[in-house]
């Protein structure tokens, strides 16, 4: 487990499995990714976060606020099969939510975060050649993350 100030970051646990479905389940926390997923389908993706915590020791971790409240995931998850267009790599992702009066909602702040940090790291890779210095000798790009 690590804790912040404000959140939890766990090991997946069945205790986290009925909060993870319901997260699926509704269109407004879904509308980003196609629309809500079915209990089976959620059964299948939460399985599958388990067995990469399990195998490869990184997958996404769920999220809780200090009270103990599912908030959804974030991290890193292996995607190691060679027929992905991308081939082997790992993937970064998340997907939050908070229950205000009985509704759940997406946080789409993270993710605007991750989208601009990958336009960073991007755009480093395709001109690092040109990339300038801090006074602390790090990459400029950086200090604006």
């Amino acid at each position: 487990m690590i804790e912040t100030p404000r959140l939890r970051l766990h090991r997946w646990d069945d205790r986290h499995r009925e909060a993870f479905a319901t997260m699926h389940a509704d269109p407004e926390v879904m509308a980003d990714y196609g629309g809500p997923i079915n209990g089976s389908e959620s059964s299948e993706k939460f399985e599958r976060y388990v067995a990469a915590q399990r195998d490869h020791r990184v997958s996404r971790w769920a999220v809780e606020n200090l009270d103990g409240a599912f908030l959804g995931y974030a991290g890193v998850m292996p995607r190691l099969s060679k027929d992905h267009p991308l081939g082997a790599h790992f993937e970064l992702g998340s997907g939050l939510y908070a229950m205000l009066g009985g509704m759940a909602t997406r946080l789409k702040a993270p993710r605007q975060r991750s989208d601009m940090l990958f336009m960073k790291l991007a755009r480093v890779k395709s001109c690092h050649t040109q990339a300038g210095t801090t006074n602390d000798h790090r990459p400029s790009w950086l200090s604006s993350i």
